[in-house]
């Protein structure tokens, strides 16, 4: 687990040593390709390609990352991070979550790591994925008028090893992700609406555990909260 205690060192380094991240690739950038490939060797197309240096902090955006092509492979241009850069490859609707935040991996993924030197090429730098999750799938609505909420969050949490994730929602409200065999609770917020937490059906437990052949549909239906749907007073 080493490799995930670096993700959270390098979150509390200070952004005032941090290193700045040119806007667009310069001369100086380094060049990785290579393939996304299965547990079986079978190319995976559409998958999201993202870099993560391990032994500096960084100021700035992270460059964006690259799309694997129908054959699965894929080429990015990233800086010449001093130390180790990890790679990894993600494909949520698949089962194939982005194993560099700490709430998705399993400590069994196999992730390249390289060094990059300036104007450097690295070819076959080749990403193995493991066996596909369980995906959770979903969208975001009003309670009464059945209509995508705009400006809604959604937030996942983990309680061993503790970690969250926490992002902002499409305008259509809509969400996917691959989750590994843990449970995790899932709350989603918006504003002028009451927040909502998972509970269970059978038993209203908060954890949502899913196995890896599971592939989840839910509806989030969100009321709008007193306060807002209250008439103004006179």
């Amino acid at each position: 687990m080493a490799i995930y205690q670096n993700l959270q060192v390098w979150l509390l380094l200070s952004a005032l040593t941090a290193a700045p991240i040119a806007a667009q690739p310069n001369l100086d950038w380094s060049t990785v390709s290579g393939q996304v490939l299965d547990a079986h060797g079978r190319p995976v197309s559409e998958a999201t390609i993202s870099a993560f240096p391990l032994d500096v902090a960084i100021s700035g955006p992270m460059p964006q990352g690259t799309i694997s092509d129908e054959s699965g492979r894929y080429k990015l241009s990233l800086p010449p991070f001093t130390g180790r850069t990890r790679l990894s490859a993600a494909k949520p609707r698949d089962g194939y979550p982005d194993a560099q935040g700490l709430l998705f991996a399993t400590g069994e993924e196999k992730m390249p790591i390289i060094h990059l030197a300036p104007r450097a090429k690295l070819d076959h730098v080749d990403i193995v994925l493991g066996p596909p999750d369980g995906i959770l799938e979903g969208r975001v609505v009003d309670k009464a008028t059945h209509t995508p909420i705009r400006n809604a969050r959604i937030t996942l949490h983990r309680g061993s090893p503790e970690s969250i994730y926490s992002a902002s929602l499409p305008p259509e409200g809509t969400f996917v992700f691959a989750l590994p065999r843990a449970p995790v609770e899932l709350s989603v917020s918006a504003p002028g609406y009451t927040p909502w937490k998972y509970s269970d059906n059978k038993d209203g437990g908060r954890w949502l555990t899913l196995s890896s052949s599971d592939h989840i549909q839910v509806t989030v239906e969100l009321s709008r909260s007193e306060r807002d749907s209250a008439s103004p007073s006179h």
